[in-house]
């Protein structure tokens, strides 16, 4: 006959209840839920830190259901979610506006106690000052019948201490979920807000998916009110000893933001590999099949020294979406997986001279265009620049967008060559050519900037043909479709005998024409045999062509509509020859 289990066997160990005998860690699903409410672990600093932590006694029992609705008539108490350190958590619903909340009031007995009301108030305040969708939101908090209180959104799911004691997560996983913190973690950040505890149980995902962080109850606010007293004692820190970073043991009045980064690193690493990064410890890696570029990301969030770390959350959430956008590359030690590629050079030697060559260059360039502009502009003057036309103004900008590439290029190298390519096929467009100026000296700027980018950033070979190809197009668009450089050739021609007039004068101007005007330069000369070419320029149908000649009317004709895709217009002209005087 088989042997039955004891009773204890099915019973939760902390509490007593009945539980699955297949749940995590042995324990009833409430005592998970208070496992994750429980207040972060106060570790002793100096040379006991390598003691263990102090295990403080199990919470008094919550309340009761219905004391709790008597103390909060508005709210309907539906269940109690756990009970910690910092209090006990009930899931309640809000009548008027039909949404579940979770209710957290100060654990029995702590009431009377100033430094934690006041930690509580504290917990109370940071997180009202925080509205970010992947931070738990607080709705209210105060005090009731001597009760502190904190009404919270309520997130139906589980902690990803939870998710990964019930399975391993995959990269893609990982990479998903780390992004998200990022962005609450630069927010609270962003806002003087230090968490100080990151870890696996204050991380929540809803059912949705939606990644939430919980319990900003010890955060540090950075710049806090003058005057107010330290409620963190100088001999103890706070945090959970694992995920802590070392200056949260080392110098815990001196913690900064970066500690969140430190111990989001330790999260990232436990989710790729499952195991926490004690002692020396390998990179994800050669532990598990993930991106070897992951590699760099964890370890320099787990930097000891936060000077060498990274110094914002965005910086992680950039790295790792730059890794999930671009394809994976081999794992170090993987059977079967290929290496990673590599660069075709060390960057580290040339990217630095090709750079500064670059910028020096591109500077250079920049004070000579400014000084033949600024030699033009007092020597001849120009008009203003609503009297300027559209193709002047074109090259305006392109030129703009050139300097402009030329200055970021001390701080970006992709958005510099972006700038300049853009400047340049404006320019060449506007001008409707691409025979040699001085303007191609920008194209090879743009070229050496893309060049320090792509040796930096990585092998982007799809993305810089890409913009090449955008660039191109926009040139050859523009050539073919602006009406840009616009060139009359024709013959002068005698309207009577038809023979061609020799070194008749064109004249370009727009309308009106001031008859007080001073007379225009001549813009063409017809040759001995009566053919010119003419120079019209940006095109408009309102443009006029003045034809004189000694001897001959004047001739003015306007250029009105211009067929597509034409560069070239033959025009031409029969003069009159002026009627003889008759004689007395």
């Amino acid at each position: 006959m088989s042997e039955s289990a004891p009773p204890s066997q099915n019973r939760c160990p902390r509490c007593g209840a009945p539980r699955d005998p297949a749940s995590a860690e042995g324990l009833c699903s409430r005592c998970l839920v208070a496992m994750n409410l429980a207040p972060p672990t106060e570790a002793p600093t100096g040379a006991e830190v390598e003691a263990p932590p102090v295990v403080k006694p199990p919470p008094a029992a919550p309340l009761p259901l219905a004391e709790v609705a008597r103390h909060f008539p508005q709210l309907e108490i539906l269940d109690c979610l756990g009970c910690g350190g910092m209090g006990v958590v009930y899931k309640a619903r809000q009548p008027h506006l039909n949404r579940f909340v979770a209710l957290k009031i100060l654990a029995p007995g702590k009431e009377q106690d100033p430094a934690f009301a006041e930690r509580f108030t504290r917990e109370a305040q940071t997180l009202a000052r925080l509205n970010h969708p992947h931070i738990v939101t607080l709705y209210d908090f105060g005090k009731v019948d001597g009760l502190f209180y904190l009404l919270m959104e309520y997130v139906d799911g589980v902690s990803l201490r939870q998710l990964l004691q019930r399975k391993k997560l995959s990269p893609e996983e990982a990479l998903a979920i780390v992004p998200k913190i990022c962005e609450a973690l630069q927010y609270a950040h962003d806002h003087g807000v230090v968490h100080r505890d990151i870890k696996p149980e204050n991380v929540l995902l809803n059912t949705e998916g939606r990644v939430k962080i919980a319990d900003f109850g010890i955060a540090k606010i950075v710049g806090g009110e003058p005057g107010r007293q330290a409620i963190t004692r100088e001999e103890q820190v706070i945090g959970t000893p694992h995920y802590m970073a070392p200056e949260q043991v080392e110098q815990p009045q001196q913690v900064d933001h970066r500690a969140d980064i430190y111990s989001l690193g330790v999260v990232f690493y436990e989710m790729l590999t499952g195991e926490l990064p004690l002692g020396k410890f390998a990179p994800p890696s050669q532990r598990v099949q993930v991106d070897v570029r992951l590699d760099e990301v964890v370890l320099h969030a787990l930097e000891k020294d936060r000077e060498r770390r990274y110094q914002q959350a965005s910086q992680v959430k950039t790295a790792v979406e730059t890794i999930t956008a671009t394809p994976m590359q081999g794992a170090a030690g993987c059977p079967g997986a290929a290496p990673p590629p590599s660069f075709p050079f060390e960057p580290s030697s040339w990217v630095e001279t090709v750079r500064w060559s670059t910028r020096l260059f591109g500077t250079s360039l920049l004070l000579f265009l400014a000084l033949i502009l600024g030699l033009f502009w007092f020597g001849t003057g120009l008009p203003p620049l609503a009297l300027q036309s559209a193709g002047t103004l074109l090259n305006y900008l392109a030129l703009a967008l050139m300097a402009l590439g030329m200055v970021v290029g001390w701080k970006l190298d992709g958005t510099a060559s972006v700038l300049t390519a853009t400047g340049w096929a404006l320019w060449h467009s506007s001008n409707g050519t691409l025979e040699w100026s001085m303007f191609h000296l920008a194209a090879l700027v743009a070229a050496m900037y893309a060049l320090c980018w792509w040796a930096t950033q990585g092998r982007r070979t799809l993305v810089l043909a890409t913009a090449a190809g955008v660039l191109g197009a926009l040139l050859v668009c523009g050539i073919t479709f602006l009406p840009t450089n616009i060139y009359l050739y024709g013959t002068v021609l005698d309207a009577v005998t038809h023979r061609t007039i020799p070194d008749a004068e064109l004249i370009v101007f727009r309308l009106p024409f001031p008859p007080s005007a001073p007379k225009s330069p001549a813009a063409a000369h017809s040759l001995p045999d009566g053919f010119y070419a003419l120079h019209v320029g940006w095109y408009a149908p309102d443009k006029s062509v003045r034809v004189t000649a000694p001897g001959y009317s004047t001739v003015q004709m306007t250029l009105g509509p211009k067929p597509l895709r034409t560069r070239r217009i033959q025009r031409d002209f029969a003069l009159p020859p002026v009627p003889a005087a008759p004689q007395q």
